[in-house]
């Protein structure tokens, strides 16, 4: 999935700017109301403000299908990664066919270098974060009348999200969006 544009509220815009700047080598720009960073294709506009209810926002961004262990190691010289996986490498299920590296930003954000290994985007370079291609996951925390977060369900085409389920992220669903998601 490709997304466009989103704006996020964060307590402080620029510093988080700077922070995907620094890291992701990403450019922005001061729009009076946000600062739009451009992350490949896609646009996040931050604003400022405070997410409601309390918590993460995660963001995926798709890199080239051959590039996860070099950004793994370009992203491990510039911040922490968070410890998962293989060595920092989260391997999907054989439905996303995907390896993913995950790390936190300032403005409650966890943020996540995916490499979608059946998409024709390979690079035969050594990866730069420049080669960000394009924002592709977007998770809000909400909340149900239950107070539950709301879960992620859904294959690499055609991702839905349903409320309801105390998991924040379930990948490799195989069932209809009325079968439980397990706790997570």
């Amino acid at each position: 999935m490709h997304i466009d544009r989103i704006t996020l509220d964060v307590p402080d815009p620029e510093h988080t700017a700077r922070f995907f700047g620094d890291v992701l080598s990403a450019h922005s720009k001061d729009t009076g109301n946000t600062i739009e960073v451009a992350l490949g294709r896609s646009r996040l506009a931050l604003q400022q403000g405070k997410q409601d209810p309390d918590g993460y926002y995660h963001l995926a961004f798709d890199i080239p299908g051959n590039a996860i262990i070099e950004a793994r190691d370009l992203l491990r010289q510039r911040v922490d990664i968070l410890p998962a996986g293989a060595d920092g490498i989260v391997t999907a299920s054989p439905e996303w066919d995907a390896s993913s590296v995950y790390f936190n930003a300032p403005g409650n954000l966890n943020l996540e270098l995916i490499a979608r290994h059946r998409l024709p985007n390979t690079i035969d370079r050594p990866f730069a974060m420049t080669d960000i291609l394009n924002i592709s996951e977007v998770g809000i925390p909400v909340l149900d009348d239950n107070f539950r977060m709301a879960g992620g369900w859904g294959h690499v085409e055609g991702p839905y999200a349903r409320g309801g389920a105390e998991s924040v992220a379930f990948l490799g669903a195989d069932g209809p969006p009325e079968t439980p998601i397990p706790n997570g």
